[in-house]
């Protein structure tokens, strides 16, 4: 860093580079800029949540471990309900596990997120990754639930707050930011 607090993300690329010193760096970036978990985000009439941008920090840590908006992982959507089927979200946070790795965060790592569950379909957005014997990172990520969203439609019992979902498992996607 400069003596203006602006980091030089080219001096960060360095091919041979492990994931140990890369997440060393992300955790001084986020510690250095204050970085913070997800925000309160507008919602649409419908419930769903209204567009957002990807904090400043998130960015800069996914630049830094390589992870390009468009590439995704699939993941066990609730660590508390891996392997089962149904599977209940309730409005408010989240801890997900990816099943594989995704560039240089790998299998294991836990996802720290938001649900929302008003809208036609489940939303989950991620503002933090820890991978396994490392600190949380900032990131932004959100689950896809496939074609036509058969995953993320509410199954009946369904509730104001309360979703029901066929599958414990769906894919999450870097984004640069949420819409």
């Amino acid at each position: 860093m400069n003596s203006k607090n602006t980091l030089d993300l080219k001096a960060c690329f360095v091919p041979s580079m492990t994931v140990a010193p890369l997440m060393a760096m992300v955790v001084l970036v986020c510690t250095s800029l204050g970085c913070a978990t997800g925000p309160r985000v507008p919602l649409r009439a419908d419930g769903s949540p209204g567009p957002e941008k990807c904090s400043d920090e998130a960015l800069k840590a996914m630049r830094i471990l390589r992870l390009m908006p468009e590439t995704g992982a699939f993941i066990e959507i609730d660590e508390n309900q891996i392997g089962k089927s149904p599977v209940i979200l309730v409005d408010g946070y989240i801890e997900s596990l990816m099943d594989e790795e995704l560039e240089t965060l790998p299998a294991n790592t836990r996802l720290y997120g938001k649900v929302w569950t008003d809208g036609p379909l489940v939303v989950i957005r991620y503002y933090e990754a820890q991978p396994p014997d490392s600190d949380r990172v900032p990131i932004c990520g959100v689950v896809r639930w496939g074609p036509e969203g058969v995953n993320g439609r509410k199954l009946s019992g369904s509730r104001p707050g309360v979703a029901v979902l066929k599958l414990s498992r769906a894919s999450m996607w870097i984004v640069d930011e949420f819409h």
